[in-house]
């Protein structure tokens, strides 16, 4: 399966580097079926729907080469392979040394 990449709007040339990597770039509004969605850093409503709850990892490519940010991509990818990562009350509960119900 070809792995998917949203990128903003704005980031000139990043999706022809992750196009050369065997990426598929999508817009923003279909990240929830991608590794990651990559943003300028100054961009605030990324989706255009404001509230908008994200199911996969932002990556913020403000001050990053294509390299740094392909990197980061990929961590977040090979993550994700590996099932998915926890969610916040997940997390929190670990910290707090108990189980969030349900889980």
């Amino acid at each position: 399966m070809q792995k998917k990449v949203a990128i903003s709007e704005g980031l000139t040339g990043l999706d022809d580097f992750f196009h050369q990597r065997g990426y598929t770039v999508v817009p923003p509004d279909e990240a929830d079926n991608s590794v990651a969605l990559v943003i300028s850093g100054a961009t605030h409503d990324f989706t255009g729907v404001q509230e908008r709850a994200l199911k996969v990892p932002v990556v913020n490519a403000e001050g990053k080469t294509p390299e740094e940010i392909f990197s980061q991509v990929e961590r977040i990818s090979k993550i994700a392979g590996a099932g998915a990562p926890p969610t916040f009350a997940e997390v929190g509960a670990q910290r707090a040394g108990a189980n969030p119900p349900g889980v």
